[in-house]
């Protein structure tokens, strides 16, 4: 598989990366769209996609069921995806991703349009399954860099255009499905507007996207798939590093989706505060992520840099806990989304360094299964402890991380 040092041409570094930065950015914005969509329906009676008058506990387990399927059908699709990447090759899957991608958002507009509740159901389904973009691409940006600083850089960035897209679609949605803002507005135009996204994309990807995995096996049948996936977890410099790292996650998904819940039970802050403390929080991150982790691995190795980014994520999340206001929330999250920045592109790009040209795709997608396992525990998890205190899920988070810092000691052993 070439090596293409990036760092040394940045018009070629953009000429690569550039198609791959704009199609998760757009498609991630896209995915964002359905979350100022779905959540009011919870609180409207008369909702008819939902059905009329039910009750409140039914209300929140049909948005419950909503929201897990499309996280589950993300959790078995990124593997499965990154693995015909390795076989197909990175530009054809990606092609399938984006084709699954328009069709799912052409169900959610046909939902909305027409109150079926079944095919908001197969909407999430479609785009939940063929969500693995960020996996393809960051497959692509491992086979055109080389190990170590320059890989955990380059994929700081594309790790910055899901950010983006995650922070930007939920506003998107917000305002296109607002009626106060222009009368013709309704739940379903954000997702007219994701399909004029997704054509946009896939005109980027057949026009600018190069094939960047020159070592395709396409002999190799999907059937194989699970001996592959359980013996590349099971290669003990691996496996420390996925369970290091899915702890990681675990405390990043719980304080993030907890953090609405501490605005709102303890600060009593109404919508626009909240979604601008999660535009906050956004940008801190993609700081973190473009500039931050730049700079830090040129001057540290990065296995030095885990176990100093999680004691300071980990002691930040425990005083949010002990000393709870909100500017202190305000403060916290500086640290904790360094941590994240930090902690997620090198943790990445070490797992990427470990594995086998050839399994790019597979462990990239991997890691994004994991990453959908965490959403989806801790979505159940926050709301349950937020019930006794809204800053519990923070203690937890922190727990999760000095549980990394241990698992990491391991994992170090074998690098």
């Amino acid at each position: 598989m070439r090596q293409v040092p990036l760092s040394k041409d940045n018009y070629s570094s953009f000429r690569l990366i550039a198609p791959f930065f704009i199609i998760i950015i757009l498609d991630a914005m896209s995915f964002g769209m359905v979350t100022p969509v779905l959540a009011p329906l919870v609180t409207q009676s008369t909702s008819s996609i939902l059905g009329a008058n039910l009750s409140d506990v039914s209300r929140h387990l049909i948005y419950g069921l909503i929201q897990t399927s499309s996280f589950l059908c993300f959790m078995i699709g990124a593997p499965i995806l990154g693995y015909l990447s390795d076989r197909l090759g990175r530009r054809k899957v990606l092609i399938y991703c984006l084709c699954g991608s328009f069709l799912g958002l052409c169900a959610y507009a046909y939902s909305f349009e027409t109150n079926n509740l079944l095919i908001l159901f197969v909407a999430r389904i479609v785009v939940g399954f063929v969500s693995g973009n960020q996996a393809i691409a960051q497959s692509a940006i491992a086979d055109i860099s080389p190990r170590g600083a320059s890989k955990a850089s380059n994929i700081g960035l594309i790790a910055v255009a899901m950010t983006i897209g995650l922070v930007a679609g939920p506003l998107l949605g917000g305002v296109l499905s607002d009626p106060t803002v222009y009368s013709k507005f309704t739940n379903a135009t954000p997702f007219y507007v994701g399909i004029v996204f997704s054509l946009f994309n896939l005109a980027i990807l057949l026009l600018f996207l190069r094939e960047t995995n020159t070592d395709l096996n396409p002999t190799h049948k999907l059937r194989y798939f699970w001996r592959e996936f359980r013996a590349l977890i099971s290669q003990l410099n691996i496996r420390w590093l996925i369970l290091t790292f899915f702890l990681f996650e675990l405390g990043w998904t719980l304080y993030f989706q907890s953090l609405a819940l501490v605005l709102v039970q303890d600060f009593n802050l109404k919508n626009k505060s909240i979604g601008l403390f999660s535009s906050y929080v956004g940008l801190l991150l993609s700081l973190g992520l473009f500039y931050g982790v730049r700079v830090l691995v040129k001057h540290v190795t990065l296995q030095k840099i885990i176990m100093p980014s999680l004691v300071m994520g980990s002691v930040s999340l425990f005083l949010g806990f002990l000393l709870n206001s909100f500017w202190l929330q305000l403060i916290i999250a500086i640290p904790v989304c360094m941590t994240v920045a930090f902690c997620y592109a090198i943790l990445i790009t070490l797992i990427s360094d470990k594995t086998s040209k050839t399994q790019q795709g597979l462990m990239m997608g991997t890691t994004d299964c994991f990453i959908a396992l965490a959403f989806t525990i801790t979505s159940l998890l926050g709301a349950w402890l937020a019930v006794y205190n809204a800053v519990i899920p923070e203690l937890v988070a922190a727990v999760f991380w000095v549980g990394a810092m241990g698992l990491f000691v391991k994992a170090r052993r074998t690098l």
